[in-house]
This record gives structure tokens, sequence and C-alpha cells, in this order.
């Protein structure tokens, strides 16, 4: 993996406003390759596969994921802020006490994944797929899904916001799931 460690450290170089490069990886398998306390915050990842990685405490704010897959991935303390997820596909990832405020996902497949004492607030989620996800601890104010599956996803101990909702399928505003019983509730 010569050549990611060259372009992370020509990414360090460009963020320094010295020469270097923007990330840019396009049509890579990276695997078994771990991530940790780097800032590639501003990368572009076009068709990646991510397969047995570790993401650990890595800033990925304002990134932009195309067509991306990430087999077997943890993420743990990770800032994904204001990010971009076009056609990505998640399988069998934990996302653990990260940032995800503002990130936007746009027909995202997740299967088996864990979402862990993550904050989703005012992330916007359309035409996705949760299969088998559980989401706890998670902060979902002003979080909008639109056009989205769940099937067999769990959700424990959200925390929502009266002023400004979870707002699922645009029509309707929740503010309490507690397990598999939904309360929908008019806000106003």
């Amino acid at each position: 993996m010569i050549g990611l460690e060259q372009k992370i450290n020509d990414h360090l170089k460009w963020l320094d406003k010295e020469e270097g490069n923007q990330l840019d990886i396009e049509n890579e398998e990276i695997n078994n390759f771990n991530f940790e306390n780097v800032d590639l915050n501003s990368g572009i990842f076009t068709n990646v596969n991510f397969t047995d990685i570790d993401i650990i405490e890595v800033n990925l704010s304002g990134s932009y994921f195309f067509n991306c897959v990430f087999n077997n991935v943890s993420f743990k303390n990770v800032n994904l802020r204001k990010s971009e997820f076009h056609d990505c596909h998640f399988i069998k990832c934990n996302i653990e006490k990260s940032n995800i405020t503002k990130t936007e996902f746009f027909n995202l497949k997740s299967n088996n994944t864990s979402f862990l004492e993550v904050d989703l607030g005012w992330a916007f989620i359309d035409g996705s797929s949760f299969i088998k996800c559980v989401f706890d601890k998670i902060i979902v104010e002003g979080t909008i899904i639109a056009d989205t599956e769940m099937q067999n996803t769990r959700f424990r101990h959200l925390k929502f916001s009266k002023k400004y909702p979870l707002k699922y399928a645009e029509q309707k505003n929740i503010i309490y799931i507690e397990d598999e019983a939904v309360f929908i509730k008019e806000t106003t």
C-alpha cells in the first residue's frame, strides 16, 4: 500500500497549503490497512472497496464517497461531518462514537451494521435501505429520512429533539421510539 501512503502524505501537504494534492482515490481495493489519527478531510473516494479496515480517530469531514463498499469496517471516533455518500454499501460495519452531523446519504445500502453513540443530527438519508442494523444511543436531532426501507432494524436509546424532530418519509415527525414499538406524535 505504498501508493496509498504516498497519496495520504500528499494530501497532508495539500491541507497545510504546501504543494501536494487533494486526496483522490479511485478504483482501489484497500484491505487490511488501518487509518488512525490522520486528517483526510475533503477526500474523494470513487469505486473504492474497503475490506477488514479500522478507521480510528480520523477526520473525513467534507469527504465524498461514490460507489464505495465498506465490508467489515470499524469506524471509531471518526468525523464524517458534512460528508456525502452516493450509492455506497456498508456490510458488517461498526460505527461507534462518531460525528455524522449534516452528512448526506443517497442510495446507501446498509446490512448488519451497528451505529453506537453516533451523532446523526441534521443528516439526510434518501433512497436507502437498512437491513438487520442496530441504532443505539444515537442523536437524531433534525435528521431527515426519506424513501428509505428498514427491515429487522433495531432502535434503542435514541436522543430526540422536540424542537427539531426526526423526520421520516417527510410527513411524520418522530420524537420517541422504544424498542420495537413506535410512537409517532405531532409536534408544534
